[in-house]
């Protein structure tokens, strides 16, 4: 009768865990494509920044605002576009920390259940 008990707490666990685990690797998921995404948006910024350099700094430059273009000096252009590139690094990193996290939390829980496992058969 005990014995009936442990094996439903064990396959509650395991349950649990594999919840846990599907859960873990959609996220994982969704951030890796956040991050590819970032790295994009990263790179495309970095070429239009090197295409702004070999412009005159009293040239012609647009930028899109909504469904129109606004004239703006160079220097403006650069500098938005450095902080839009470093608040996706900033992004990314914060990304990369909640995936190590996630990781992290997901063998923790694995390793829960292999000594819920051991400790149960051990008796």
């Amino acid at each position: 009768m005990a014995s009936s008990g442990v094996d439903m707490e064990l396959k509650e666990a395991i349950t649990q865990l594999q919840q846990k685990k599907l859960q873990t690797n959609q996220q994982l998921m969704f951030q890796s494509r956040q991050m590819d995404q970032l790295q994009k948006d990263v790179r495309h910024r970095q070429l239009v920044l090197e295409e702004l350099a070999s412009i005159n700094p009293e040239g012609r430059v647009y930028s899109s605002v909504g469904r129109m273009f606004m004239l703006q000096p160079v220097d403006e252009i650069r500098a938005e576009i450095r902080t839009k590139i470093s608040a996706s690094e900033e992004k990314a990193k914060t990304l990369e920390a909640n995936k190590t996290y996630l990781e992290q939390s997901l063998k923790e829980a694995e390793n829960n259940l292999r000594e819920m496992i051991q400790a149960k058969h051990g008796k």
